[in-house]
C-alpha cells in the first residue's frame, strides 16, 4: 500500500528513537491504550510497535531523524 501512496504523493517518516518516544508518551494523558502501563511495559510496547510499523515507515520517500530537533525546526 505504501508503494502505491509513494507513486502519488511524497511521504515523510519523522524518525524518532524509542527513548524519545517514551519521554513524549510519558507526558501524554490522552492515550487510553497506554494510560495504565508501567514504564517497563510502555518501553516494551514502544519497541514492539516500532518493530512492526517501521517496515512500512522506512518505505517513505523521505526519512528525517528528529531526535534532537524542536517542533519549530521540524515544521
Amino acid at each position: 500500500m505504501i508503494d502505491e501512496i509513494n507513486k502519488i504523493w511524497k511521504t515523510i517518516y519523522l524518525k524518532k528513537s524509542s527513548e524519545k518516544i517514551f519521554k513524549v508518551l510519558k507526558e501524554s494523558y490522552n492515550r487510553p491504550i497506554i494510560a495504565d502501563m508501567e514504564d517497563n511495559e510502555l518501553k516494551k510496547y514502544i519497541d514492539e510497535e516500532l518493530k512492526i510499523r517501521e517496515v512500512f515507515y522506512l518505505k517513505a520517500t523521505k526519512i528525517l531523524t528528529i531526535d534532537n530537533l524542536d517542533i519549530e525546526t521540524i515544521s
